[in-house]
């Protein structure tokens, strides 16, 4: 079983990052702590792996509060802090091993991971992929 969403071009990553700015931004322009107009700070590069052998950087917009002298880094729903595989990666990965009977070194092989990075990485979401599947789906 695939995962049914994939993306072909990196420029495709970018226009969603671009829509989910265009419909997020408003709500997220008012500071969480104090409730001021926080004003855009530039951007954070980060890496993200879109694709199975495929890892770009995709700018990432900062909102910076100056009441409350805080920086924020706009995240999608589909970047995980502190991952580099982006969302529908992991599902994917999840699914090979969970549901389709993969081996580790099978879905490490394939998506160009170490052995060792599956282990630490891939082997939560596959103790809880019932529940991180129903997430995903929503």
């Amino acid at each position: 079983m695939q995962s049914g969403f994939s993306i072909t071009a990196f420029e495709a990553v970018c226009q969603l990052y671009t829509q989910f700015l265009v419909t997020m931004l408003p709500a997220l322009r008012p500071c969480p702590g104090c409730h001021a107009p926080r004003e855009i700070q530039g951007c954070r590069r980060r890496a993200l792996q879109w694709a199975a052998d495929q890892i770009d950087f995709i700018a990432l917009t900062r909102l910076r509060c100056r009441a409350c002298h805080t920086v924020e880094t706009l995240f999608p729903p589909w970047i995980l802090p502190y991952e580099l595989a982006a969302l529908w990666i992991l599902e994917a990965a999840v699914t090979a091993v969970a549901v389709d009977g993969h081996s580790l070194q099978q879905t490490a092989d394939r998506w160009h991971w170490s052995l060792a990075w599956i282990r630490a990485h891939l082997r939560p979401w596959i103790a809880v992929s019932p529940e991180f599947r129903a997430l995903v789906a929503q």
